[in-house]
């Protein structure tokens, strides 16, 4: 039943067997289906921080760094091989690989159960946004903007409230940060021991979190859509293809938010109870790094990150595909 019908049924007053509109919903939500997408999320959500964790570990750290980037290739590799080594903080010995090693997986604790969680809500319940969208105000986008135009900003749309709801993770977020930065998972976990830690403190940079995964969500779920129905103009795409497509929403998503990543790692990544306003933040960053350190890892982030992205994306809906017996991709 359509809403349309749906709604023409409760017009002429209820009659045995009718189905609301908020049942309809309610039927289309709690079944199967829904499993089959958080369930193939979830083992997406594994896979990527497993193969993947120390790109991530990486990224953070090159967009902590506050020094300004030289222009010269030689000491600009210099200035980045410092940030990822924590040179002046927790510094990491290079030369010796099992401290290397070791020091890329820190904070593997709180990613197990933050990018697990992430990747679970984020791919397995941004189809449940579209079809709730797609459900009740069926005229929105396809019948004002077309099919091709409409499925991208359907998609877009649903991922950016998709986005909105991520930042009941922060907390954890928070924690697996500290230990990136500070190349140890100790202190972290004697100050939670110790209730040094206040509820706050696990909040911090919410805002920013929101700030980035609301545009960035958008662009990620639009930008597969538009290289679905322009690149590839068709929507059952092959596996190469929808990875491909994963790819290119990836690369639109970091663009589009790594100013905010930037800001929210800062905010974030400074010790507890000693974090600073992201404003704040922004105006001393293009002060004294200028406009382009808001772009500040976004060539690593692009070359591993996006991979990483896509990855999980493109697997988490084929998995999802394949536990409901389709060979549709959603």
């Amino acid at each position: 039943m359509t809403a349309r019908e749906a709604a023409a049924s409760m017009a002429d007053g209820p009659t045995p067997g009718d189905t609301t509109p908020t049942l309809v919903v309610i039927e289309k939500v709690l079944n199967w289906t829904t499993f089959a997408r958080f369930g193939g999320s979830f083992f997406a959500g594994i896979c990527e921080m497993v193969t993947f964790y120390p790109l991530d570990t990486v990224g953070k750290r090159l967009m902590f760094d506050s020094t300004k980037r030289a222009f010269r290739i030689d000491e600009k590799m210099r200035q980045m091989r410092e940030a990822i080594f924590l040179h002046g903080r927790a510094a990491v010995q290079w030369s010796e690989p099992v401290s290397v090693i070791r020091s890329f997986y820190a904070g593997f604790l709180w990613a197990g159960v933050y990018k697990v969680s992430q990747r679970t809500w984020q791919f397995g319940s941004q189809p449940i946004f579209r079809e709730l969208i797609d459900h009740s105000w069926p005229d929105v986008f396809h019948a004002r903007f077309g099919h091709r135009l409409g499925d991208v900003l359907l998609s877009a749309t649903a991922g950016a409230l998709m986005g909105v709801g991520e930042i009941i993770f922060v907390p954890f977020n928070m924690l697996k940060i500290k230990s990136q930065m500070y190349n140890q998972d100790g202190p972290v976990l004697s100050l939670l021991s110790s209730g040094r830690i206040r509820m706050p403190d696990l909040w911090t940079g919410w805002t920013w979190t929101m700030a980035r995964n609301v545009p960035g969500s958008f662009a990620l779920f639009g930008g597969q859509e538009v290289a679905r129905h322009w690149l590839f103009k068709q929507h059952d795409t092959s596996v190469v293809q929808h990875f491909a497509a994963s790819m290119f929403g990836a690369t639109c998503s970091i663009l589009v938010a790594s100013p905010f990543d930037v800001i929210k790692t800062r905010v974030q990544g400074e010790h507890f109870g000693q974090s600073k306003s992201g404003f704040v933040v922004a105006r001393e960053l293009v002060r004294n790094e200028g406009f382009l350190a808001l772009l500040k890892g976004v060539t690593p982030k692009m070359l591993v990150i996006g991979p990483k992205l896509a990855y999980g994306m493109g697997l988490a809906q084929l998995l999802s595909a394949k536990l409901l017996g389709r060979e549709g991709n959603r």
